[in-house]
């Protein structure tokens, strides 16, 4: 039984869908941040956890500073992983305009406000 089997998060399969689109994603990262949003209680979705912006600062700034060392530089590869796992769930037709600029940090995108008009 492999890893990915026995945690029930397909955290391969992710991996592989972020190559497909030339995304490089940390292995370490993406496993930690993956088990981390499912281990806080995120809905999985094709085992995969949904990333809601309540969980994504949870395990930005509390969880994975505890079990993930990163140095300088590296910090953007939590952020990387995210930024991807939201991109596969627009892509799956489950992430809304106001909710993927919410996943991906940017606060100018406001309810009722198309993306494309702020």
């Amino acid at each position: 039984m492999t890893r990915e089997a026995e945690s029930g998060l397909a955290t391969h399969a992710f991996l592989s869908w972020g190559t497909e689109r030339c995304e490089r994603l940390d292995p370490v990262a993406a496993d930690a941040v993956l088990h981390l949003l499912a281990l806080s209680g995120a809905k999985m979705r094709d085992r995969l956890p949904e990333a809601t912006p309540d969980l994504v600062r949870a395990v930005l700034l509390e969880a994975l500073p505890q079990f993930l060392s990163v140095t300088p530089g590296e910090e953007g590869a939590a952020l990387g992983v995210l930024r991807v796992l939201a991109d596969r769930t627009r892509a799956d037709g489950r992430l809304n305009a106001a909710a993927r600029a919410a996943a991906r940090g940017d606060r100018r995108v406001r309810r009722g406000t198309p993306a494309g008009d702020v």
